[in-house]
Parts: structure tokens; C-alpha cells; sequence
């Protein structure tokens, strides 16, 4: 594990950097837990969007070939636990192929006078699943064109954060990432309070500037030469 931080480490943290060693009625371990939990799905987040791939999970299947019913577009289910879907490889004819996102208007663009099949060029999610009381569907990716045979799938995506609650579970992360984590919390604990000597000011001021390490460091980690596209569709044709 890169820099792995307990519970516990980055909860005391919190209490040192906002100066509520003593304030357990106010900001109860509970609480401070249970905001600790979300800024660190917030960074997840924030470092996935910023093309940081550290946390992401893949789900692998196989197309169902054909339209959805009424539709000029396939589907592929969304997986239980995705909290943001960031791309889909196929394999088709060997080659491991990449489609990216493309908007809702664009679902019917993709058709060829009447055939609406064809090897699937853009995705775009349009159900995170349906509440149904205590439970949640399963959620729905549209595929354009739909797929005109079974191909292998590789589904990439952030997974939802599972919150921590024992003081000895561990966040791993890298370059200073729970700095972001402890600042984030601090700015939610000066929402609470008198905050008369701006600490919600510092605190976001503080956690910018541990976004912007933490980027560069992280960019950095996975520093590459220069990027050189190909056309593979071209290639295909």
C-alpha cells in the first residue's frame, strides 16, 4: 500500500487541524467518520475526472447482439456498485478497440439507412437503476450502433466507496492524498461553528493546494512520452 492512513490516523487529524480535541458532543467520532468517508469518495472522484485512474474497477461480459425493442440502439447492464463510468473496450475481430461517451441526442446518429447494428462506437448511461423501497435496479448503458454480434466487453468504472467504520480500516492513496481528505472535513467543521476566524476560507484555500500537489505528483507517477494516435477504425475499415 502507497500511503496507507487508518481511520483513526486521519479522524485525530481532523480534530488537531480544526482544534476540537475536546469538542466529542458536537463533532462526535461518529460524525467526523462518517464525513471522513465522503470527502474520500469525493477525491476519488475528483482524481478519476482528472484522468487519475488509480481507484477504477473493470467488469468484463459479453454484448447482447440487437436493438432494444423500439429503439435504434443496444444496451449493456450497469454494474451494481458504479459510481462513474469513465470508458468500454470491445474486442472485435482480435483487437481490443476502445468507445467513448457520446451525449443522449446523439443515441440515433448511428444508423445506416434501416440497419441500426453494427460494431458500437459510443455509450451513454441513462439509468442508475430504479428505487424500488429498500432496493435499486439494475441500470442501463445505451450502446450506439447496437452490436451486430456478441463481443467481448470490458467495462471501466469507479467504484462506489464503501464507508469505513472500525478505527483500524486504512484508506491507501498516494503523494499526501488524505491532506486533501482532512482539509475537506475541516471546511464541513467550520460550516458548523462560529467561523469567525475564517477557518472554512483557509481550510478551502489549504485543500486546493493539496489537489494541486497531489495532481502533480500523480501525473508525474505515470509520466509518458509523447501521446501518438492512430485511427484504429480507420485500420479496421
Amino acid at each position: 500500500m502507497a500511503r496507507a492512513r487508518t481511520l483513526l490516523q486521519v479522524r485525530t487529524a481532523v480534530r488537531a487541524r480544526c482544534m476540537i480535541e475536546s469538542e466529542l458532543d458536537l463533532f462526535s467520532n461518529l460524525l467526523l467518520n462518517e464525513w471522513i468517508n465522503e470527502s474520500w469518495q469525493d477525491l476519488r472522484l475528483e482524481l478519476s475526472n482528472a484522468d487519475v485512474e488509480f481507484y477504477m474497477t473493470t467488469q468484463a461480459g459479453t454484448l447482447t447482439t440487437g436493438v432494444v425493442s423500439g429503439t435504434a440502439h443496444g444496451s449493456v447492464a450497469l454494474p451494481n456498485d458504479a459510481f462513474a463510468v469513465y470508458g468500454i473496450d470491445l474486442t472485435v475481430d482480435g483487437q481490443i478497440i476502445s468507445i467513448g461517451p457520446i451525449s443522449f441526442q446523439q443515441r440515433n446518429d448511428y444508423q445506416s439507412g434501416t440497419t441500426k447494428t453494427g460494431v458500437p462506437e459510443g455509450f451513454h448511461v441513462t439509468n442508475v437503476g430504479q428505487e424500488s423501497e429498500t432496493a435499486v435496479g439494475t441500470g442501463t448503458i445505451i450502446l450506439s450502433p447496437a452490436p451486430d454480434a456478441a463481443y467481448p466487453y470490458r467495462l471501466w468504472y469507479l467504484p462506489a466507496w464503501v464507508d469505513l467504520d472500525e478505527d483500524d480500516d486504512v484508506f491507501n492513496g498516494i503523494a499526501g492524498c488524505e491532506q486533501w481528505v482532512i482539509w475537506d472535513v475541516c471546511i464541513k467543521v467550520a460550516m458548523r461553528i462560529d467561523d469567525s476566524k475564517k477557518q472554512e476560507a483557509i481550510a478551502t484555500r489549504e485543500r486546493d493546494v493539496s489537489m494541486r500537489r497531489v495532481l502533480k505528483t500523480m501525473k508525474r507517477f505515470n509520466r509518458a512520452g509523447p501521446t501518438r494516435r492512430r485511427d484504429t477504425r480507420a485500420d479496421r475499415s
